[in-house]
């Protein structure tokens, strides 16, 4: 399974039933070009570049979490030690989790302690100590029953921003300010259309927040401007999660809501 592939077909997807009868919308996404033109009816031409705002280091983390265990992200423990909730750090040691996270919850009982939070170097000591080199943020029993960890993908949770301009503001990061998406407009830029397109997918990279902001449009839409090149006309946001909206900026139209749905 190749995710970034599929949510290219995803984007692509999008793309065809938003343009509808207006044009014909190509694949182009598995060579070099842009990774999708679209072909007006009435002759006008437009290219588009896919991006995903992944964190490749939580991608990692993930594919070595699906390799460990009989389930995923749960980690058997020794009868009587309750059920735990452990959050991780993006450079946690996956397969360090499954062998010797029973013996620190283990450790920690026998101490008396039910929950570790880790700031830094804060607290000191062994246990605290032995959290840090597994990457772990936190450490807490949550009920009594259970004999089993569930670990959490980092970044989860956060506060929503109240300005659906957070949405523009988290764009102009990535396009405008991250190296690492540079190529996405040059690539349209070095290349002749009527139109050209920017979809970002939200990912782990992106804040809580915003993702939150991208699955609730049907309560607000930005209402700024991407700042975009001026040759940029189409500028694409959208939750990768299953969602029925997504967001479209055209250059000479603004914001509006677009059918998300996969």
């Amino acid at each position: 399974m190749n995710p970034v592939r599929e949510l290219e077909q995803i984007a692509i997807e999008i793309v065809r039933r938003h343009v509808s009868s207006s044009g014909t919308v190509v694949d182009m996404s598995a060579g070099h070009d842009p990774d999708y033109r679209v072909d007006y009816a009435d002759g006008r031409t437009g290219i588009g570049e896919i991006g995903w705002h992944e964190d490749p280091r939580w991608r990692a983390l993930w594919e070595e979490t699906l390799k460990r265990g009989t389930i995923p992200q749960v980690v058997d423990l020794s009868a009587g030690s309750g059920l735990w909730s452990v959050g991780l750090t993006l450079d946690a040691r996956i397969w360090q989790i499954y062998k010797l996270l029973p013996s620190l919850v283990t450790d920690l009982l026998a101490a008396g302690e039910s929950d570790l939070e880790i700031y830094n170097d804060w607290p000191p000591g062994a246990l605290a100590d032995r959290a840090r080199r597994l990457g772990i943020k936190h450490l807490s029993q949550v009920e009594a029953a259970g004999d089993r960890v569930i670990f959490l993908p980092p970044g989860a949770g956060g506060i929503v921003p109240s300005d659906p301009n957070a949405i523009t503001e988290w764009l102009n990061d990535v396009l405008v300010n991250d190296p690492d998406y540079q190529d996405t407009t040059q690539k349209l830029l070095s290349r002749a259309a009527d139109e050209r397109h920017i979809f970002l997918l939200a990912g782990s990279a992106t804040p809580w927040g915003v993702e939150e902001l991208l699955r609730r449009l049907d309560i607000g839409l930005p209402s700024e401007a991407p700042s975009v090149p001026s040759e940029i006309t189409h500028v694409w946001a959208v939750s990768s999660f299953t969602t029925p909206l997504g967001a479209l900026w055209e250059r000479d139209r603004g914001w509006t809501t677009i059918d998300a749905r996969t």
